[in-house]
């Protein structure tokens, strides 16, 4: 008796899973590309930008980003994020601020774009600013790893913002991808909205 529905459910299942597996791979594969630890695209066509990210090797869910923008594909903004679990009731305190951090062994700023609730912690986004595509690639072309350090300075101290401290994002084919976003973000039309 109870065979039966099992048997009938297991058939329902395989029917769609062949037929949805069918369905998709006759479209562009890329457009269901799940994140992965190569790089990927999130592309918002809605507001005309192409995301290019890769998660990073300490800490997975934190992203290196490249932000191509419809209203100049010429250009890419570079940005990354670390999560932390640290309570700290000033950690919204960071946004907007500029604080000195360590990129390949050189100390560079690194402005706080924002800071944001995130599952039981806080998501904290450093823009590093932006830069003609060409130019970065060049900028970018020896590095086989983006490893970034935060550290104690006058009125920070990395400690009590940030459990990890520090994360690295393998950099190896990242101009074949800038350079296929870049094409990705000249193919979008322009928003509407400017």
């Amino acid at each position: 008796m109870i065979y039966k529905p099992i048997k009938y459910l297991a058939i329902v299942f395989i029917f769609y899973l062949v037929f949805f597996t069918q369905a998709f791979s006759k479209d562009d594969p890329s457009k269901y590309i799940l994140e992965t630890d190569d790089w990927y695209y999130d592309v918002d066509e809605e507001m005309g930008y192409v995301w290019m990210l890769r998660n990073g090797k300490v800490t997975h869910g934190d992203k290196i980003r490249f932000l191509l923008d419809t209203h100049n594909c010429d250009i890419v903004r570079e940005l990354f994020s670390f999560y932390t679990m640290m309570d700290n009731p000033k950690i919204d305190s960071l946004e907007k601020r500029v604080l000195e951090i360590n990129i390949n062994g050189n100390n560079v700023g690194a402005e706080i774009q924002f800071v944001m609730p995130f599952l039981s912690g806080h998501s904290v986004w450093f823009d590093m600013g932006r830069y003609w595509v060409d130019e970065h690639i060049e900028f970018h072309k020896s590095k086989k790893v983006y490893k970034v350090e935060l550290f104690d300075q006058k009125d920070f101290l990395a400690d009590e913002y940030f459990d990890v401290k520090f994360n690295e994002w393998d950099m190896d084919n990242f101009a074949e991808y800038l350079k296929a976003g870049q094409m990705k973000c000249k193919l979008l039309p322009k928003p509407l909205q400017s």
